[in-house]
């Protein structure tokens, strides 16, 4: 399957599912039936939905940047965050260890998505640190929130610290956006551009960007 094809998948079942979603809820409260059933399928519906925006920046980023591992382990991480998700919510289970190593795999898998799709852009050369900082504070950000969730940690001191951070990653989230407006590229300084064929439309040059190109 390539990349492009599993971009579409996964496109179609988050309309799909987020369709499914809106039907039942409408459905159960026209009816006036809103159940644990009920409750269960919005859940389980929603929890592929996100599984699919996460697999979708991690393909994305695979197809742009050409970096197949750590895009493929963040694809696995949604994927493995999905299913024990919706086995939770299913088998009701009550394991303190299972919700904690579920709630892990979610926040690896955010923690993953985010990171990758802010990679994507081509930042010019004097941008490209802010992508760095993004990955590094978006992972200390997700270390600090297991530290959390496995140490059970209440002191307020170091959620205000963690609070401090998150607030970091969204700064650094809204900046990586901006600086790809104000020096989009480090595109090649070359007169000529070599385009070697990979899928369909999508071409390679010879440092690994990829490019989408259509006849005009």
């Amino acid at each position: 399957m390539t990349i492009s094809l599993f971009k579409r998948l996964s496109l179609g079942s988050l309309i799909g599912f987020l369709s499914l979603s809106a039907l039942i809820a409408i459905g159960a409260l026209l009816s006036g039936d809103f159940g644990s059933t009920q409750i269960k399928v919005i859940l389980t519906t929603l929890t592929i939905s996100g599984a699919s925006i996460c697999a979708m920046a991690c393909s994305a980023f695979v197809e742009k940047r050409g970096r197949s591992a750590i895009g493929v382990l963040g694809i696995v991480c949604a994927a493995i965050a999905a299913g024990l998700t919706i086995g939770g919510i299913w088998g009701e289970f009550s394991s303190e260890l299972y919700w904690k190593s579920t709630v892990t795999t979610i926040i690896a898998s955010i923690s993953l998505a985010h990171s990758l799709l802010l990679f994507i852009p081509a930042l010019a050369p004097n941008y490209r640190w802010t992508q760095g900082a993004l990955s590094l504070t978006a992972a200390i950000l997700a270390g600090m929130i297991l530290v959390a969730v496995w140490g059970e940690i209440s002191g307020a001191g170091y959620y205000r610290v963690l609070g401090v951070v998150a607030v970091l990653v969204v700064l650094l989230t809204l900046i990586v956006p901006i600086c790809a407006r104000l020096g989009a590229g480090g595109a090649v300084d070359s007169s000529a551009l070599t385009l070697t064929k990979e899928d369909e439309d999508i071409y390679r040059d010879p440092s690994g960007q990829r490019y989408r190109v259509t006849k005009i």
